[in-house]
């Protein structure tokens, strides 16, 4: 087991579908916050733009082995802790992500 994920996993495609006004958009603001932080932080990791379906887990609370940390360079969580510090990314941004982080995109 490399990592368990929550049960309040939300999953949405990555671009608005259909005709509904971008005000109706319950996920706009999660894919605002993955459009400005993408290609700075998690393209090199994950290719050029999150494709298909995104899926998130709900308090940023999981369980990861070391195996599934270790998947990705030392100076990947370097970069991300430093944004931290600078406050160019929050912890509320980077909640966002930590599915796609320990448990891949899958």
């Amino acid at each position: 087991l490399n990592s368990h994920v929550s049960r309040q996993t939300v999953c949405f495609p990555v671009v608005q579908q259909g005709s509904s006004k971008r005000r109706d958009d319950r996920y706009l603001p999660v894919r605002k916050i993955l459009s400005k932080h993408w290609q700075a932080f998690f393209a090199a990791e994950f290719g050029s733009s999150p494709s298909g379906s995104f899926c998130m887990d709900c308090c940023a609370q999981f369980l990861v082995s070391r195996a599934a940390i270790r998947v990705h360079p030392v100076n990947f969580y370097e970069s991300l802790l430093e944004a931290v510090e600078s406050r160019t990314i929050t912890g509320y941004d980077l909640e966002i992500f930590w599915r796609l982080i320990m448990h891949g995109a899958n």
